[in-house]
């Protein structure tokens, strides 16, 4: 009985220091995007739609795992978020085309779906103003 009632209280710690250690790292994620939004609000924009679609991307592998199947809402999220991570990463693409010419050919294929949101749909001023709010980075 004393055994069952040390184990009961060695997970009760761990549990305990795991608590911890997560808030420690929220904590700390907060203040460096609180640092980061400081210096350049877009970088906020960009880890968040990454930080997003990287989450997505765990919680389906950890579904797979289980149970070798991921749900249709498990998959729109997936879809989704990274839809969002790259629509949100054209700006730093942007940055470096402009830095490293000979990237702009890569750029250019890479985000051919964004040009023809950019042309074809109300996102043209959206988008312009994403674009133009990294390129003040240079």
């Amino acid at each position: 009985m004393n055994e069952a009632m040390e184990k009961q209280a060695a997970f009760e710690r761990a549990r305990w220091q795991f608590s911890l250690r997560a808030v420690f790292l929220l904590t700390l994620a907060a203040a460096a995007l609180a640092a980061i939004g400081r210096v350049a609000p877009q970088l906020d924009v960009l880890a968040v739609g990454l930080a997003a679609a990287v989450w997505s991307t765990l919680g389906a592998v950890r579904a797979w795992r289980q149970t070798r199947r991921i749900s249709a809402a498990a998959w729109a999220a997936l879809s989704l978020s990274w839809c969002a991570f790259y629509m949100v990463s054209v700006g730093p693409a942007e940055v470096v085309a402009q830095r490293f010419e000979w990237t702009l050919p890569i750029v250019v294929r890479v985000y051919a779906p964004l040009e023809w949101l950019y042309g074809h749909t109300p996102l043209h001023d959206a988008l312009h103003w994403y674009v133009q709010f990294w390129l003040r980075l240079m």
